[in-house]
């Protein structure tokens, strides 16, 4: 238990620490917002000697160079004096066919001005239609233009500029609304120090002590300064204590063999019967022993009773004398 708990606090800490991180970031970039709670960010001046600026693949851009951008409830402004409008490629291409234009191929976010990637290619000499006449728009925008690049992901289309004509170059600026960003920098700072606290009370949490017991005999016990133990009664100091009875009397293994019943032997010629030759005399009879009338005296002082024995070869006398 112990050492689940100690992983289940580490892992806590362990993901309380980058949490508590991106909390930390995210109320940071809270304060660097525009009083319309957006992120503003300045293009580098685009030199164009046609002002229309081209990008073929506005998600595949964002991807790359500003994946924020593409986040659910993230809505992307872009602001120019002229024309804007998102369309399919092919309804671009032939939009712009033979006229030339400016390809903006890439983004460099930094501090200031960001610095843009682009390529001039020249047409045979065309001039540009009209683009608010064309009804092959997705959006379109004068000035301004406001979509949420997130319908568009993993969908290719293109984003035309179109500004006035004139000498100077031609400037975008671009802001970012992220709607996400409170509810997000909120969360992340409330539930970073509920899993750190919570990561530190499993690594602080008491152990419960555990009783632990060492067993010796007698003599390790008092050379270990230990009190001797008490001696049982009937057992003489200094003696081995007896076995117990299962080590007195080990088990003796006995295979089972049950047992029929008892059949007694019956002898097919019993031995004949010796009798004894000459036979025994018989046994001699008594007479029976006569009543003894209850009104009999019984004997007085003086009288002495003669008991004669008798023999085999006298005869009993009928009338004993008294």
């Amino acid at each position: 238990m112990r050492v689940l708990r100690v992983s289940i606090g580490m892992v806590t800490l362990l993901l309380a620490v980058p949490i508590l991180l991106a909390g930390a970031l995210a109320w940071w970039a809270m304060q660097h917002r525009s009083p319309d709670g957006a992120f503003h960010a300045d293009l580098a001046p685009i030199e164009s000697a046609s002002r229309i600026v081209v990008v073929p693949d506005i998600d595949a851009v964002l991807r790359r160079d500003a994946p924020i951008a593409r986040a659910d409830q993230t809505t992307l402004r872009v602001r120019t004096d002229g024309f804007i409008g998102i369309a399919e490629p092919g309804a671009v291409a032939s939009f712009l066919a033979g006229v030339g234009y400016t390809e903006l191929q890439g983004v460099t976010l930094g501090r200031g001005p960001l610095s843009l990637t682009y390529k001039h290619f020249s047409g045979t000499g065309a001039a540009a239609p009209g683009p608010a006449d064309r009804d092959f728009w997705l959006r379109r925008g004068t000035g301004e233009l406001s979509w949420r690049p997130a319908h568009d992901r993993d969908r290719q289309v293109a984003l035309v500029i179109v500004a006035k004509p004139g000498s100077e170059p031609v400037r975008v600026d671009v802001a970012v609304t992220a709607g996400w960003l409170n509810s997000t920098a909120w969360g992340l700072l409330i539930l970073g120090p509920v899993l750190l606290l919570l990561g530190l009370a499993a690594l602080a949490w008491p152990q419960r002590p555990r009783e632990i017991v060492y067993v010796m005999d007698s003599a390790a016990a008092v050379q270990a300064g230990l009190p001797a133990p008490p001696v049982p009664m009937g057992v003489q100091p200094g003696l081995p204590p007896a076995p117990p009875p299962s080590a007195q009397f080990p088990p003796v293994n006995v295979a089972y063999q049950p047992i029929g019943p008892y059949t007694p032997p019956v002898q097919s010629n019993p031995p004949p019967a010796e009798l004894p030759w000459p036979p025994a005399e018989p046994a001699e009879e008594t007479s029976p022993a006569s009543d003894v009338p209850d009104n009999r005296p019984m004997p007085v002082a003086g009288v002495h009773l003669h008991i004669t024995q008798r023999t085999e070869a006298s005869t009993p006398d009928p009338h004993p004398s008294s």
